[in-house]
């Protein structure tokens, strides 16, 4: 039969629990261990949100930027009713929708349905108008007023519709072959369309964090965003109307 050692006051002292020195020490890399998941955990949440900030800025840019894409490469040769002329002054434009930027497009980018009885041809005018948020908001809205009956028997029809906001100026300049230019009036210019558009958009500043700034905080300088289409209708030239112009009946 076995026998047990007897418990001594020094076996019952190694049994104890552990020493005040082990818990400050398991405590103290305890809290090294949760700081260093902690500083981890709130950068990659930082990081996802400025991730999800941008994207939801870039959304309405990059539709922006598609549609007016669209619009000028449908651009239509001018002359006839439905065409018109493209001149790029639009003082005489209506400013009901805010102040029109770029020149009067008619351009075939119309959607056909059975529901409307209209062509594919309508007519886009863009404005950039106050924001309608309140004081805190930067820059303008970027609109584009469609017009889709063009041969109307009372007054036009017009749709408009917010492509973003925060835009502080948008500008368009036409290339003739040679060089760009600020202005085109079709019905002046030897050949009646340039052959590519350039359009030049500057978005409002941004805070470092990607939120709305407010006076005394930091800004961050964006770079105009920059849209080039080149036209690729050939219309028929002036020459005919200048050389008639420029000769007399006897």
């Amino acid at each position: 039969m076995m026998s047990h050692p007897p418990v001594t006051a020094g076996s019952r002292l190694e049994r104890r629990a552990f020493t005040l020195l082990e818990l400050l020490l398991a405590i103290a890399v305890f809290a090294v261990v949760l700081s260093a998941i902690n500083g981890v955990f709130w950068g990659a949440l930082r990081l996802r949100n400025k991730t999800s900030q941008m994207l939801e800025r870039s959304v309405p840019v990059n539709q922006a930027m598609l549609i007016l894409r669209r619009d000028l490469a449908g651009i239509l040769p001018p002359g006839g009713t439905f065409a018109g002329q493209f001149k790029s002054d639009v003082t005489s434009i209506d400013t009901t929708w805010g102040t029109p930027t770029g020149p009067e497009i008619r351009t075939t980018t119309g959607r056909v349905d059975e529901l409307q009885p209209w062509g594919e041809v309508q007519k886009v005018v863009y404005y950039l108008r106050p924001p309608t948020n309140g004081m805190s908001a930067v820059g303008f809205d970027l609109l584009r007023v469609i017009t889709r009956n063009l041969a109307p028997a009372l007054a036009e029809e017009q749709v408009a519709q917010t492509l973003m906001s925060g835009v502080t100026e948008m500008t368009f300049e036409y290339y003739d072959g040679s060089s760009w230019r600020t202005t085109w009036d079709s019905t002046t210019e030897t050949t009646v369309l340039p052959r590519a558009i350039r359009v030049q958009m500057q978005l409002a500043d941004q805070d470092p964090e990607g939120g709305t700034p407010t006076s005394g905080m930091l800004r961050v300088s964006r770079k105009p965003l920059e849209l080039v289409v080149p036209l690729l209708v050939r219309p028929g030239t002036n020459q005919t109307q200048i050389a008639s112009a420029g000769t007399t009946t006897p």
